[in-house]
């Protein structure tokens, strides 16, 4: 009797999901015909890799005026760029791990003053993890040619690119590089070997693999001293008109919150930024003691400041940052647009009526770049990009 009843469910079952499939391949095809009559088209979505519908993203220009801590860091590396070498290319790699200042640093460097007039061209390219080397000598060729190369034949961009160097004395930043096979490191750097005398690569990685793989000169990064860690937090959690200096009870749990930062600048900003619209000295208790601080970067795959401050975010901010995760990392995006996209997927839903769905998306909006969940591209008006979701 069991296994007739079994034979029996399973057959319908089957039947049942079959049944569905069938239905919900015929509803696919029938809104793809839909599509074609009235014009629509398949979108060219900037993924990693993917060809000529990728566009790096080239963040040179720092979010911050000041950068707490790293005077002796950014001395050394400036005097790298500006040395004598009887190296034709030299290259350093800026190491250490997520949310420690690396890309920070090196846009500090790359836009001083001091450095201008020192080589013919400079170009900051962000590279993504994936490392291809046809858009990356693109993104190249489209920052110091001021123009979109539109070629998909690698050698006819390495021409180009050749015909752009020859003889020139250049710096480029390489942000936020993992690639560690050496062959598509020498492939990109080809055409780099016919500029002038006394060129200058500087990359910011994780990896210390990436020092082997581009024969380069090591700088590890260190943490923040434990005076500036207080500077850079009290920054952001405290800074304000109205009330200049911050309560003593307030200011003790913020130490201790400092102190679970062990001395990481983004950790440090992005817990600032939090703790500054919480006016409750019970939500500055339960953030310091939540338990997401016992986990490491590994385990969690983010780090706990900033995983906790996502974890604090209104449920309503928490869809619109999730939605983001559509964005593939390096996505560059309008900050109109996305407001928008927001309101076509009823994420702008106001308690106070008499709001527009676009001042509510502004202010979330607004919200969202007031804790670093979104970086504004340089001084560009209107232009950012985000803190990818972790997966």
């Amino acid at each position: 009797m069991w296994n007739s009843f079994k034979s029996s469910f399973v057959s319908f079952f089957v039947n049942e999901i079959e049944s569905r499939l069938e239905q919900v391949i015929e509803d696919l095809e029938d809104l793809a015909t839909q599509s074609e009559v009235i014009g629509l088209k398949k979108a060219c979505h900037a993924r990693v890799g993917s060809g000529s519908g990728y566009k790096l993203s080239n963040t040179s220009l720092p979010n911050e005026s000041v950068m707490y801590g790293r005077d002796d860091d950014k001395e050394f590396v400036f005097n790298w760029l500006t040395s004598h070498t009887d190296n034709k290319l030299s290259i350093l790699c800026i190491v250490g791990m997520g949310g420690l200042g690396k890309t920070s640093l090196a846009q500090h460097v790359f836009n001083d003053p001091m450095i201008d007039g020192k080589f013919d061209i400079k170009a900051w390219i962000s590279v993504p993890q994936e490392f291809d080397v046809l858009n990356v000598s693109k993104a190249i060729v489209d920052i110091i040619a001021g123009s979109t190369h539109h070629s998909i034949q690698h050698e006819l961009v390495q021409r180009r690119l050749k015909e752009k160097l020859t003889g020139k004395k250049f710096l480029f930043v390489l942000d936020d590089v993992w690639n560690e096979r050496q062959s598509k490191w020498e492939d990109v750097q080809k055409p780099l070997l016919f500029g002038g005398q006394g060129i200058r690569i500087l990359v910011t990685t994780r990896s210390e693999k990436v020092v082997v793989t581009m024969r380069s000169e090591k700088y590890l990064l260190q943490v923040l001293r434990e005076d500036y860690c207080w500077d850079l937090f009290a920054k952001h959690a405290f800074q304000s008109g109205t009330n200049p200096q911050p309560d003593p009870e307030f200011m003790e749990i913020g130490k201790k919150i400092v102190g679970k930062c062990n001395g990481l600048p983004l950790a440090l900003k992005t817990m600032g930024s939090l703790l500054h619209n919480k006016s409750s000295l019970c939500e500055w208790e339960s953030i310091m003691k939540s338990e997401i601080w016992d986990f490491s970067e590994n385990e969690s795959d983010i780090l706990p400041a900033l995983r906790l401050s996502y974890l604090y975010l209104s449920s309503h901010l928490k869809k619109c940052f999730e939605f983001c995760a559509l964005f593939p990392k390096g996505y560059i995006f309008n900050k109109k647009c996305l407001i928008e996209l927001w309101m076509a997927e009823n994420l702008l839903e106001s308690p106070v009526q008499k709001k527009s769905p676009e001042e509510v998306g502004k202010q979330y909006f607004s919200d969202l770049l007031s804790l670093s969940f979104f970086q504004q591209l340089g001084k560009e008006e209107g232009v950012f990009y985000h803190a990818r979701p972790s997966k």
